[in-house]
């Protein structure tokens, strides 16, 4: 019987920033810096933001991540998806996990 290691945990998240010059490379560093590997990216830039979706592996709560996401100056919101993502400023995800149901994932 195989018993995933802790670290095995994979998490999206998809956030938008102001889409000032660095945000992504900001965005990255934070995620490398709180201990989470990127696997995947998907982003877009558009006049008024930068839309991102992330999928991440890390032993680390995601929540911990999430808050020191918001925490980046031009972050204009950061949130786990249930469902698929489209990337774009103008759309949010369908379907988000809401705090009280993130200490229980």
């Amino acid at each position: 019987m195989h018993i995933p290691d802790i670290s095995d945990r994979q998490h999206r998240l998809f956030c938008r920033l102001a889409g000032a010059p660095g945000d992504l490379e900001r965005l990255l560093q934070v995620v490398r810096r709180r201990g989470f590997s990127i696997r995947q990216v998907e982003a877009r830039q558009t006049e008024s933001c930068l839309a991102v979706a992330l999928h991440v592996q890390g032993a680390r709560a995601i929540e911990t991540l999430r808050a020191h996401l918001a925490n980046i100056a031009t972050m204009q919101s950061v949130q786990r998806p249930l469902g698929p993502v489209d990337v774009s400023c103008e759309s949010a995800p369908s379907a988000v996990l809401r705090q009280d149901e993130a200490s229980q994932a």
